[in-house]
């Protein structure tokens, strides 16, 4: 409009210099009009016209290539991010086998493989796009000897099966511009495996809280697939707080839990009774030692591990060899480590078998840390097909051994989409012919790799940086009040919850702040119970003679017998019994006397002192003594004080009288 203007106050201007004639006038008005209709057209243009993305398609895999036989057919889906009316299509390369373990991780999905490529398909055309957004596609392409088949491979024998990179790429099907490229692996086989590759996977849940859903869905999951040979290594301190919840579906979770227990090829590994670093509580003793971590999460675990079967026990990294030997002391003979322990052993390829501890009957087994983090964290196709390739690619690497070997990978279970991730993971594992797999006592029972000593075994060597999260001053604080509970007798029953707020409070997942809130529970259980026993004090005790007895009256409020110290002190008093008694308090109320002799008359205090029988002090009073009684030696010297008095006095008396007479006389 402002054009417009222009464009008039312009023709006045032109009127003003040079009158037009009507032919003129009249050709203004249609230039005038003309302009008000391209402006309107370009105004409901702006407002009517969709706006295109100007940004390149783009390709992500959403369901990628199983393992292929040679000479058959797999399928992979996908999706496409483009704009209405691309001319879109796609083909796949294939690159040179893949060598080693090495050269398959470090793969990735956005880089193009090294090599020339050994194959190439003819491009598909991709239907036209109608809308703007995401679309769908399935391709399938088949891989072997013939001129049809998708991917030519000729002259292939046993030896060309492994895993390849293939690479699927979107391109203009017009100008051949390649907008967008994935990289994923492919597994090729060609012959049929000699022996499968050993897997045994272990779910580990150990997080830092209790959650009912996570729970029901391992639970769940265990039960659904209780055909597979599946081993746990759940925290104990888990199980605790599963047994007292009040949620009728978490009981019900255990009792499943309980009959998957039960069945053949399956395991619950025990492990320490909350998820620690062993080199952070190294120095700690008694009641929230390493050793005392096992032996609690035995107690729990106890009744969901099945009778006759080996145990075994899953340690956590980093370790130190002391810590190490503790399981075995406990006896445990298999031991789950982290395979970065055989680091220092210079294996050349990854541990398939158990090694054996020299000068022992112990054996341990690896947990294989990459693939641990690779089915741990499939939470996209491209991982998934990612993992199960590289166990293909251990397969691959001895691919015609015909000795048994095997795997231990772990599963770390945080929340329910690791569980479900993990289904779909499984979904390929048992699609793979190279893999199969086995119990956790089957991958113990494959013989020893070798026979090592301890001391090669790659430990550490100094507390980790991450035990700033221990008070370890309160915790031993709180280890001495359950040394102390423990002493009066074993059967107090806030005495195990307080061990395990202690055991729980050494984690490795817990803030400072977390640990000590938790440590205060404890010590706020432990005071309950100490403070249950006291000592009833009079207002004095009065004492007529020189020997007498002193009551002394103790109460408690637990409901079990206690042993006690009963100790009383004072500088005025002797205790021909013994100043100390041992007694049991049996009942709420309980009467000790004490024989006393007195040594002084008068006033004086009395402390009185209960202690456990591990010497720790209960209770502390103090009450005053009145003591009327004479001591014999003090009447004696008083008499004969006052016989001498006497005796002085008579004297004085006579000697002054006689002294008076002589005095008269002269």
């Amino acid at each position: 409009m402002f054009i417009v203007l222009k464009v008039i106050r312009a023709k006045r201007t032109m009127g003003q210099r040079r009158r037009p004639t009507r032919l003129t006038f009249i050709r203004q008005v249609f230039q005038i009009i003309a302009i008000f209709v391209a402006f309107a057209a370009i105004d409901v243009a702006l407002v009517t016209s969709p706006v295109y993305a100007t940004s390149s398609p783009t390709l992500n895999i959403t369901s990628a290539p199983q393992n292929i036989v040679y000479g058959g057919s797999t399928s992979a889906t996908f999706s496409i991010s483009s704009t209405p009316g691309s001319s879109l299509e796609v083909y796949e390369t294939l690159y040179p086998k893949i060598t080693s373990r090495s050269a398959l991780l470090n793969m990735t999905t956005t880089s193009t493989p090294s090599g020339y490529p050994i194959s190439i398909s003819s491009p598909t055309r991709l239907s036209s796009l109608h809308r703007l957004g995401s679309h769908s596609y399935n391709i399938v392409f088949s891989v072997g000897s013939n001129p049809s088949a998708t991917l030519t491979v000729p002259g292939c024998v046993s030896t060309c099966s492994g895993n390849y990179p293939l690479q699927i790429r979107l391109a203009n099907a017009n100008t051949g511009t390649v907008y967008s490229e994935v990289t994923v692996p492919l597994t090729i086989i060609a012959s049929a495996p000699s022996k499968a590759l050993g897997t045994s996977f272990l779910f580990r849940y150990a997080t830092p809280s209790f959650n009912p859903h996570t729970f029901h869905s391992v639970v769940a999951f265990l039960s659904t697939h209780s055909s597979l040979p599946f081993s746990l290594a759940i925290s104990p301190s888990l199980v605790v707080n599963a047994e007292s919840s009040s949620l009728p579906s978490v009981h019900q979770d255990l009792a499943l839990l309980d009959k998957w227990a039960q069945l053949a090829g399956h395991s619950i590994v025990t492990t320490t009774y909350s998820p620690i670093d062993p080199t952070c509580i190294s120095t700690l003793k008694g009641p929230i030692s390493y050793q005392s971590q096992i032996q609690n999460a035995l107690v729990v675990l106890q009744q969901y591990q099945r009778s006759g079967v080996v145990k075994v026990f899953a340690t956590n990294s980093p370790d130190v060899l002391a810590t190490l030997s503790a399981p075995t002391k406990l006896g445990f003979h298999r031991l789950l480590v982290p395979d970065t322990y055989f680091s220092n052993l210079a294996f050349n390829i990854t541990p398939t078998a158990p090694i054996t501890l020299a000068s022992s009957s112990t054996t341990i087994l690896g947990v294989d840390s990459v693939l641990t983090k690779e089915f741990s964290n499939a939470n996209s196709s491209n991982k998934r097909v990612l993992a199960t390739a590289d166990l293909s690619q251990i397969y691959f690497d001895a691919p015609n051994d015909p000795s048994q070997r095997a795997v231990v990978v772990g599963v770390n279970i945080s929340n329910t989409y690791s569980v479900s991730n993990f289904g779909r993971s499984l979904k390929r594992v048992l699609s793979d012919p190279l893999i199969g797999l086995v119990s956790l006592n089957s991958a113990f029972s494959i013989p020893s790799y070798k026979s090592i000593s301890g001391d090669r075994l790659n430990l550490a060597s100094a507390p980790s940086k991450s035990c700033s999260h221990l008070a370890k001053n309160a915790l031993r604080k709180g280890s001495r009040d359950l040394q102390t509970i423990n002493s009066l007798n074993t059967k107090i029953s806030n005495k195990l919850q307080i061990q395990r707020y202690l055991l729980q409070a050494e984690s490795a997942h817990l803030s400072r702040a977390a640990s000590m809130r938790l440590i205060n529970k404890a010590s706020s259980l432990a005071k309950k119970d100490i403070h249950s026993i006291s000592v009833v004090t009079n207002s004095a005790f009065t004492l007529t003679s020189r020997k007498s007895s002193i009551p002394i009256t103790v109460t408690s409020r637990l409901k079990v017998p206690i042993s006690i110290k009963l100790e009383l002190r004072s500088l005025k008093l002797q205790f021909p019994g013994g100043n100390v008694k041992i007694i049991t308090l049996t009942h709420p109320i309980s009467t000790v006397s004490f024989p006393v002799a007195v040594k002084t008359p008068g006033s004086f205090p009395l402390e009185i002192v209960v202690k456990a029988p591990d010497g720790s002090t209960i209770a502390t009073s103090t009450v005053g003594v009145h003591s009327e009684a004479f001591s014999i030696v003090g009447v004696v010297l008083t008499l004969g004080s006052l016989g001498v008095f006497l005796l002085w006095w008579t004297r004085s008396i006579v000697r002054t009288r006689r002294n008076r007479r002589a005095a008269r006389s002269t």
